[in-house]
């Protein structure tokens, strides 16, 4: 259960696979971190979300997304993103944190530096739930690796 400052914070959250999205929103949930985890299930969703919450009279503290979803890819939706915060003259990012199944490449080395700021997290067994914390935790104190 968060308290104080974290109980203020939200994560929007995008990832396509039901299983991995109900577990990850149950360990952050639980980690103390944050106060509200809104789970999306595709890009598109997130955009809405990220929408709203920007344009009323919340803020978000985190994105993740994953990079591989249907509708609108994870490297799309934090493109669109930073094109959102641009247009509302927002000068702090939010922070992103990608998450990937596959060996990281130079497509997501590129989009982590121009969504900066930004890391990726590889799925995998270690990602539950101590990898995703320590990641989650890192970005919201500000570390970028």
């Amino acid at each position: 259960m968060a308290s104080g400052a974290a109980a203020e914070r939200c994560i929007i959250f995008a990832e396509d696979d039901e299983l991995f999205r109900r577990a990850a929103r149950a360990v952050l949930e639980q980690s103390g971190l944050v106060g509200q985890v809104v789970a999306c299930r595709d890009g598109v969703e997130f955009m809405a979300a990220m929408g709203e919450r920007l344009t009323g009279s919340g803020g978000v503290a985190l994105a993740i997304l994953d990079i591989m979803m249907p509708h609108l890819d994870g490297i799309s939706a934090a493109r669109a993103l930073r094109g959102l915060e641009q247009g509302l003259g927002r000068t702090a990012r939010v922070p992103i944190l990608f998450l990937t199944a596959v060996p990281p490449n130079d497509t997501l080395s590129a989009a982590v530096q121009y969504c900066a700021p930004a890391r990726y997290l590889q799925k995998g067994s270690d990602t539950l739930p101590g990898g995703l914390v320590e990641a989650v935790r890192g970005l919201l104190e500000g570390e970028r690796a």
